[in-house]
């Protein structure tokens, strides 16, 4: 016979889509779906160009069997539990949940066969003792099974090992999305310090409050009694990351004379002349107890005895500042 039939043949009437594939006139209907809805001429029908609409009612999961690759079977110290190799093929995650009141350690493992002989990722996670456990990981292999062994010197008693797989999105144990930084603005990122091209800008806030900031001072200390030969070096500071310098002398011996000086080889010195007192004098010299401040001029600063001292007690103190003088006040930082 042939195909598509005429209802109410005798008068005429309309033709009904239909195949005629079976032996003995028997006829399949043919039946198109419309998803147009119930207005006027709003037929929609469904085709290649003009697909079914669908909706996930909810997350779909598929549980492993207790004893495949979960568990509630309590272990013993140094035992381990280990599961069977099944199929995720179908699935997008697998998702873990555990407890345990002893220390472990929980690895997965996924394969590329049936037979576990071609292992294609390998995670470890250390269980803490009493600590829940919940992770989801990207089910990229075909086939899993995972182990847990207890860590602990006693048997647990809350072990409970659930394993599920489905479309939940692998997140961290803080419920984020595994995102990983691999490039900026273009440029691959690598391990270890790299040149500013490669490092990723950073905005200070427009709020930013007030930085209380502490300066590091150096403090250099001489303290000798008796004679002290002429041209001896008191002391030599590094003032490398400084910008001032604080001298006081507590005690000087009987006929001694200390002159200061700068350098920046440390060999060659330059007789220091911008040492001034409190009071803003400028000295060269000093052979007496006082105070005196100076900016930093070059990288050293020395204190020589040039008059050697016959008896009594040196004592003299170098204080390094990051500032010329003075205790460093609190400070807003501005972004330019």
């Amino acid at each position: 016979m042939a195909d598509n039939t005429l209802l109410n043949s005798g008068t005429g009437g309309d033709t009904v889509r239909d195949l005629d594939r079976l032996a003995g006139g028997i006829k399949t209907q043919v039946v198109q779906l419309d998803v147009g809805g119930v207005a006027a001429n709003a037929e929609s029908l469904v085709s290649l160009t003009n697909p079914l609409p669908q909706m996930v009612a909810a997350t779909n999961f598929f549980f492993s069997a207790a004893g495949v690759n979960s568990s509630t079977a309590q272990l013993a110290a140094s035992a381990t539990f280990t599961g069977t190799v099944e199929s995720i093929q179908s699935q997008q995650t697998i998702s873990l949940l555990l407890t345990s009141d002893q220390p472990g350690t929980l690895t997965l493992y996924e394969y590329i066969d049936l037979a576990g002989s071609f292992v294609c990722n390998t995670i470890v996670e250390p269980i803490v003792a009493g600590v829940p456990f919940s992770e989801a990981y990207t089910a990229n292999g075909n086939y899993f099974k995972l182990t847990f062994k207890n860590n602990g010197a006693s048997t647990t008693t809350t072990l409970n090992i659930n394993t599920a797989f489905g479309t939940l999105p692998a997140v961290t144990s803080l419920g984020n999305g595994q995102v990983a930084l691999n490039e900026v603005n273009g440029v691959a990122l690598s391990l270890g310090q790299g040149a500013m091209t490669g490092s990723l800008p950073v905005v200070l806030a427009s709020n930013q409050s007030v930085l209380n900031i502490q300066d590091l001072m150096t403090t250099t200390t001489y303290n000798v009694a008796g004679v002290i030969a002429i041209n001896t070096v008191l002391m030599t500071v590094d003032c490398q990351s400084d910008a001032g310098v604080s001298i006081q002398c507590t005690s000087m011996g009987t006929t001694g004379v200390v002159t200061p000086s700068w350098s920046n080889d440390n060999v060659t010195w330059i007789a220091a002349t911008n040492l001034v007192t409190q009071a803003g004098v400028p000295i060269t010299t000093f052979a007496a107890a006082g105070l005196w401040t100076a900016q930093v001029m070059a990288r050293y600063f020395r204190l020589q005895l040039t008059t050697a001292t016959t008896a009594g007690t040196t004592t003299i103190y170098a204080q390094a500042l990051s500032q010329p003088m003075g205790a460093l006040q609190a400070q807003t930082v501005v972004q330019p």
